[in-house]
C-alpha cells in the first residue's frame, strides 16, 4: 500500500517537473541542405528550460542557440541531407514539444508577397518553391513565364506539412 501511495505522490508531482512545450510555427518551413540558416520557433514553454535543444529526424552538421526572445537557432545542414518532409521538435530538461513537420528542399523558397489582384501578380522564376500562408477567403496571384506547349507541374505540400490547405 505504501508503494502505491508513493507512486501516486510521484504521479501528482509529474506536472510540476514536466512542462508542456508547444511548437506552433517554425520559420522558415523549407530548409536547404548544404546551408546554414537561422530558424525562428514560436510556441509555448520553448525556453522554460536551461538548455533548449533541437531534435531532428535527419542529421544536422551543427546547431546552436542564437537567442531566446525571439527563440532562434542557427542550424547547419549537411549537403547530403535527404530531400522531402522531415520531423523536428524542441526539448529541454522540463519537457519536449510535439513533432513539427518541415520540408527539406534544394530549391531556395521564395516568400509570397500576398498579391491579391491579377494585375499585381507576383512574378516567379522557374523552378521555384513558394513559402506562403493564405488568408481565409483571399486569393493570391502568381505569374510564371513559359513557352507555348511547355508543361508545368505543381506539387503542393500543405497537408503533408500539417496544414489544412491543398
Amino acid at each position: 500500500m505504501r508503494f502505491r501511495m508513493a507512486l501516486f505522490g510521484l504521479w501528482a508531482l509529474l506536472p510540476a517537473v514536466v512542462e508542456a512545450i508547444e511548437l506552433h510555427k517554425v520559420s522558415p518551413e523549407v530548409w536547404i541542405p548544404g546551408s546554414t540558416m537561422d530558424v525562428t520557433f514560436t510556441g509555448k514553454g520553448l525556453t522554460a528550460g536551461k538548455a533548449p535543444q533541437l531534435w531532428t529526424s535527419f542529421p544536422l552538421s551543427s546547431w546552436q542557440l542564437v537567442s531566446k526572445d525571439p527563440f532562434r537557432m542557427r542550424v547547419e545542414l549537411p549537403k547530403d541531407a535527404p530531400i522531402g518532409p522531415e520531423w523536428i521538435r524542441v526539448h529541454h530538461e522540463r519537457g519536449a514539444s510535439g513533432f513539427h513537420r518541415i520540408l527539406l528542399d534544394n530549391i531556395v523558397a521564395q516568400q509570397a508577397s500576398n498579391q491579391s489582384t491579377l494585375a499585381t501578380a507576383q512574378v516567379l522564376e522557374w523552378p521555384c518553391v513558394i513559402a506562403a500562408n493564405s488568408l481565409e477567403l483571399k486569393s493570391q496571384f502568381y505569374q510564371l513565364a513559359g513557352k507555348n506547349g511547355q508543361r508545368i507541374a505543381f506539387d503542393l505540400w500543405g497537408q503533408r506539412l500539417g496544414s489544412d490547405m491543398d
